[in-house]
């Protein structure tokens, strides 16, 4: 991993600057923290309305939150105060293979944060954290599913990130859905759309 990127990465996940109007970003693990989770999952499926319909995955639970936790994903959960005001989901979705190598990528779930803490740099500090948890979990791309939930706010935020847009990878599946992906590592992204 290049110098520069791992220096990033710890001043990311180091930086100790704290205010109580400041966002904080923590790896959820307790009980209170699942609920949490879960209500915040629950509300952004809510506010997307149609477009936020999964079928297939039932109602969100502090057990399904859970199903992104340790060992092979990270949930996370912002707080302005000692109020949550986000949600993220990273969790390792497998390998795929392109210009001669083969890399882990992790998959961005529950990208959420209340449309009234977004100013106080909640979705910017939630980002930077999935990025290191998602190389934490050893992957060296991290995608999401942009057809599920994505507004123009927060695509301009992925993009400002280095998100862009790429497509679908058969072995990972999701080749219905248009992805946008970031490399971890600082190269491009193979695949572009």
């Amino acid at each position: 991993m290049p110098t520069a990127l791992t220096n990033r990465l710890a001043e990311i996940w180091t930086s100790t600057t704290r205010r109580a109007s400041s966002p904080e970003v923590r790896t959820a693990r307790m009980a209170d923290d699942l609920r949490h989770a879960a209500e915040l999952v629950t509300e952004h499926r809510r506010s997307l309305g149609p477009r936020g319909e999964d079928r297939t995955a039932g109602p969100v639970t502090s057990d399904v939150v859970r199903r992104c936790t340790h060992p092979h994903g990270r949930l996370l959960l912002a707080t302005v105060g000692d109020r949550p005001v986000g949600v993220a989901a990273v969790r390792r979705a497998g390998r795929h293979s392109s210009v001669g190598r083969v890399d882990e990528v992790g998959e961005l779930h529950w990208l959420y944060v209340r449309p009234h803490a977004r100013a106080s740099g909640a979705l910017d500090l939630l980002l930077d954290r999935v990025m290191v948890a998602t190389w934490w979990l050893g992957c060296q791309r991290l995608r999401l599913d942009a057809d599920r939930g994505l507004g123009d706010e927060d695509r301009a935020t992925l993009e400002r990130l280095g998100f862009r847009s790429v497509r679908p990878d058969p072995a990972l599946g999701g080749h219905d859905r248009r992805w946008l992906e970031v490399a971890l590592d600082g190269e491009e992204t193979a695949r572009p759309a």
